[in-house]
């Protein structure tokens, strides 16, 4: 477990408030999942049962009327939109020394929004918190003379709804104005109503954001369909469990699809797979190295490329190109096949 300190020196005790996902299916999750990564990341926590209630408490009294620096979101508003069923709504930890919390940001798993009350706290604090805060995006806050809030959104919430932007964005230039509404979708977007979950035209992309649905096939997971595969949320909740830690190793003695190596692979983990289904093995290769691997500029480059030739070829014959006639085109890079790896330059 890693060891926050709670007790320093100054004997100012400040807070942080861990606001869970509304798309939470199970008291499992919230109830021993979301506690569990929690306290071997960040400490003992005690659950929230009502947001409203600690809006009336010290510290969160001072601020929940406030709305934060250049936006219209209420305090309030942002404490309690769009909240976990069930009994635990939350978690709250009690700390005295000021840390980096972005392996908090970063990696937790069941978690959606982070508060923290800095007593005596100023803005300049937000770098020390999450050095690498874009404010108004991932991160806001509110300032009084006693102290300061701030609001900060993990990327988890990024990761599953980039599932949306990845099946609706149909040039780059859409993908970048989508990118923009997910990121503005808890700030500068907040009160927008949603579309009913049944409505089949007219839907919007934030539309998809509200719907009360765990996204699990974001990123490298959604790539050939395999029967029983592993949660992500869960695999990550257990990874922050087990191996909280900045670097580690982990092994998976039945790869399968390679969920848990694709969740180690965007925690910074080493992992190492093992499977006799080679199909399995094709995907566990070919799901890590997209992430680790590929360049994203000689991907968009080789695409292009590919791309213009295809418009030539059907140029020049009058028809659409053949298969035989694509597999000539020359590919860089290295796919791994059963197990092995091959070029083909």
């Amino acid at each position: 477990m890693v060891q926050y300190s709670v007790a320093g020196a100054t004997g100012i005790m400040h807070s942080a408030y861990f606001k869970l996902f509304g798309n939470i299916k199970s008291p499992h999750e919230a109830n021993d999942l979301a506690r569990l990564e929690l306290e071997s990341l960040a400490g003992p926590v005690e659950p929230i049962a009502n947001f409203a209630l600690e809006l009336g408490d010290s510290p969160l009294r001072e601020f929940r009327r406030l709305t934060f620096a250049d936006s219209d979101v209420l305090v309030a508003d942002a404490f309690t939109h769009e909240l976990a069923y069930g009994k635990t709504k939350g978690y709250r930890l009690k700390f005295e020394d000021i840390f980096d919390v972005s392996p908090w940001v970063k990696r937790l798993a069941y978690t959606r929004e982070i508060f923290i009350a800095l007593k005596g706290g100023k803005k300049s604090d937000l770098r020390r918190i999450f050095p690498d805060a874009c404010e108004g995006l991932n991160a806001q806050y509110v300032k009084i003379k006693k102290g300061c809030l701030f609001r900060l959104i993990t990327h988890q919430y990024y990761l599953e709804n980039s599932k949306y932007i990845s099946q609706l964005s149909r040039d780059e230039e859409e993908l970048k104005d989508n990118l923009a509404r997910l990121y503005g979708s808890l700030t500068t977007r907040f009160y927008r109503i949603p579309a009913s979950a049944t409505l089949r035209i007219g839907k919007r992309l934030e539309d998809y954001f509200a719907i009360r649905e765990e996204p699990s096939l974001y990123l490298a997971h959604y790539m050939h369909p395999y029967k029983g595969k592993f949660h992500p949320k869960m695999v990550r909740s257990l990874l922050n469990y087990i191996c909280p830690q900045a670097k580690g190793r982990v092994i998976d003695n039945f790869a399968g699809s390679g969920t848990l190596l694709v969740e180690a692979s965007l925690l910074g983990l080493d992992s190492v797979g093992i499977e006799v289904n080679p199909l399995s093995v094709l995907m566990c290769n070919v799901k890590c190295a997209s992430l680790t691997e590929l360049n994203p500029t000689e991907l968009e480059r080789s695409i292009r490329t590919f791309l213009t030739k295809l418009a030539k070829m059907g140029h020049e014959t009058g028809r659409s190109a053949s298969i035989e006639e694509l597999e000539t085109f020359p590919l860089k890079g290295r796919f791994p096949a059963n197990g092995r790896e091959y070029s083909r330059n």
